[in-house]
């Protein structure tokens, strides 16, 4: 079997699309997904948590960060419309044998609860399998029970917790960290 490196432009997930934020197209996509997340800024805040690293205020904000991270980003859109995010880190391998990547995602709250993030993610694990990814981990805030039932759902089992306290003292953010290992 030949191992694909590289992600399609556009993957078709029943009635979503996602479509990869390129050089070609970031500008156009980065725009409208600017509008979308400000717009959802207080439903997103599981994601973001208030930290200023995801307080974007403009679309060089979003290319700084995901330039940084190294990431390759997906947005999902239904109807043309963008209404969820999904993101992807660099491959990483433990040995010759595990390869991984981590994922972090987010819906719009028009869209949750509809299946929309299960079928884009079912879809996309065909993606890291023909990779040769054989390990996916998420790290999902531990209130964030719609997530963290959709990992369990996916098959994801939980394999770590975590507590983050901002340097105030004043905040404390619980995660659970998920593993899935992809099989044939």
């Amino acid at each position: 079997m030949t191992v694909k490196r590289h992600f399609p432009k556009i993957v078709n997930a029943a009635d979503v699309q996602l479509k990869k934020i390129t050089n070609d197209n970031r500008n156009e996509i980065l725009n409208e997904f600017l509008s979308v997340y400000q717009n959802n800024f207080e439903h997103l805040k599981y994601w973001h948590h208030g930290w200023n690293e995801f307080k974007f205020n403009n679309v060089n904000d979003l290319k700084k960060y995901i330039r940084k991270n190294r990431l390759i980003v997906y947005v999902i859109c239904k109807n043309n419309e963008i209404i969820g995010y999904l993101e992807i880190t660099r491959m990483r391998k433990d040995d010759e044998n595990t390869k991984y990547r981590d994922l972090s995602y987010w819906i719009d709250k028009n869209n949750t609860r509809k299946g929309i993030m299960h079928r884009s993610l079912l879809f996309m694990e065909k993606i890291f399998f023909k990779q040769g990814i054989n390990i996916l981990q998420t790290r999902i805030d531990i209130n964030n029970v719609p997530s963290v039932n959709l990992m369990k759902k996916m098959g994801f089992r939980q394999f770590s917790a975590s507590f983050m306290i901002s340097r105030s003292g004043k905040t404390m953010l619980q995660t659970c960290s998920f593993m899935k290992r992809i099989v044939k």
